[in-house]
């Protein structure tokens, strides 16, 4: 299974375009647009699994992160060949729009499930970074 890393704000692309919550402007105008142009993986993907590696409402951090599966259905734009059928990982995280208030700190993310489908925009870890 091939290992990818979310770099600096990609994750927050990963279903972007399945999402209307990331509204509102944390970065300048046209950051989001050309993140997805500059990825080096742009993979239409369905989530297998989701693991929840930390989080827990009585700690002070809201931001929970996850691991996930995912399976190429499509490819868009793959750098190392990726292949529909193909397996990746990925991480992400969430914060819960309730426990976030007064949250500083890029859009929050959709929270991804298992079985969910969208456009993945991503970029290979770099060596050492996984």
């Amino acid at each position: 299974m091939k290992l990818f890393s979310i770099v600096n704000w990609v994750c927050l692309l990963v279903f972007a375009v399945v999402s209307a919550e990331i509204g509102h402007a944390e970065l300048p105008p046209g950051t989001y647009e050309t993140l997805k142009k500059e990825a080096k993986e742009v993979l239409q993907i369905e989530v297998t699994k989701v693991t929840r590696l930390n989080g827990d409402a009585k700690t002070e951090d809201p931001q929970i992160n996850y691991q996930c599966e995912a399976k190429v259905v499509k490819v868009i734009r793959s750098e190392k060949g990726y292949k529909p059928g193909d397996k990746i990982e990925f991480a992400t995280w969430w914060v819960d729009p309730k426990a976030g208030s007064g949250f500083a700190g890029p859009a929050i993310p959709p929270r991804i499930q298992q079985g969910g489908r969208g456009r993945g925009y991503l970029n290979p870890a770099e060596a050492g970074e996984e």
